[in-house]
């Protein structure tokens, strides 16, 4: 293998990236912080709306449920709804 300097200043990814989806399908943003499934979300050109509850199993911040489930087709102008962990309640 050749060295190649390039490589080596590429940014490493950031942690739990979200995956590249398609159209009108729901990505699997699970377990992915609210801030990036938020702008996943607005790049692919979905409305969405983002429920915080408490949950003593969640990560606080980062998304455990969704609804339609991942992989669900969404109509154009469909919402996606984001449970996302507020952390364990008090």
């Amino acid at each position: 293998g050749e060295a190649n300097p390039a490589a080596d200043a590429a940014p490493a990814p950031p942690p739990a990236a979200v995956p590249p989806f398609e159209p009108g399908v729901v990505p699997d943003l699970r377990g992915v912080e609210r801030g990036e499934a938020e702008r996943a979300l607005r790049a692919g050109g979905y409305d969405f709306v983002v429920t915080e509850v408490p949950s003593a199993t969640a990560p606080a911040g980062r998304v455990f449920t969704q609804t339609p489930v991942p992989g669900s087709a969404v109509a154009e102008g469909g919402v996606i709804t984001l449970i996302v962990s507020s952390g364990p309640d008090g």
